[in-house]
């Protein structure tokens, strides 16, 4: 299971939530790793199959600090911030950049940060305005 809890900027509601149960199973970095891989060809796929069927939308993909950005469009749950800051350090000036890249699309910037995060995002998020908005929780499992 690897859990993550997305940032966003303060004042967003959202509902509290509340666990009474460890998780059953906590990845090592290896294994986040190999799943911000997959992540990541997932995102990359997602982007070459909007080129194909919908190139208006102009979709974009690009890596930074180790995650991606897919972009498809303003109003898709499948654009999003993959994998940032897991495998690579993460400066003032990505945060910024990114900040600036969704906002110029009417979208929220939101970070997903894991027990594996760098922590030069934490450093880059000390005093700015971000709050935990929800917990993410994914299971994992070795295959032989």
């Amino acid at each position: 299971m690897l859990v993550t809890s997305e940032l966003a900027p303060v004042g967003l509601s959202l509902p509290d939530v509340s666990f009474t149960k460890e998780p059953a199973f906590l990845p090592d970095p290896e294994t986040a790793s190999e799943v911000v891989r997959a992540s990541l060809a997932y995102a990359k796929c997602i982007a070459e199959s909007y080129q194909q069927l919908y190139p208006e939308s102009k979709p974009e993909y690009f890596e930074l600090c180790g995650g991606a950005v897919v972009y498809v469009s303003s109003t898709s749950p499948l654009t999003q911030l993959i994998g940032f800051g897991i495998t690579e350090p993460v400066t003032a000036k990505d945060i910024a950049f990114l900040s600036q890249y969704f906002q110029d699309r009417g979208l929220p910037f939101r970070i997903r940060v894991t027990p594996f995060t760098h922590p030069s995002l934490y450093e880059c998020l000390v005093g700015k305005q971000f709050k935990a908005s929800d917990v993410t929780f994914m299971m994992t499992r070795k295959l032989n």
